[in-house]
């Protein structure tokens, strides 16, 4: 595996996506029978939980019509506008999560 691979995994597996979730507004309702997380999503109002987490906590994807983001937390980045590429991401994240 390469340096930037490991860098990205690292990074993946370090910062929680919960985290990232709750610090776009978004907020972790409950969890369901099998693991996922349901989440308001915080890309759109959400009075209801339109969007989940997978149990492993590494993937987010809403469901509304309205929305559809979908991801890992280097693809939230992105989405929110705070990094145009994935260097940029992996930076960010880096800065905003110790």
């Amino acid at each position: 595996m390469g340096r930037k691979s490991a860098l990205i995994g690292r990074v993946k597996r370090e910062v929680p996506l919960e985290w990232l979730i709750e610090c776009f507004g978004g907020e972790v309702m409950y969890y369901n029978r099998h693991g996922w997380s349901q989440v308001r999503c915080p890309f759109h109002d959400d009075d209801n939980p339109s969007a989940s987490l997978s149990p492993d906590g590494m993937f987010f994807m809403c469901h509304s019509d309205l929305c559809g983001v979908r991801g890992d937390i280097i693809d939230l980045v992105q989405e929110a506008g705070l990094a145009p590429d994935l260097n940029k991401a992996i930076t960010w994240l880096r800065g905003h999560f110790r």
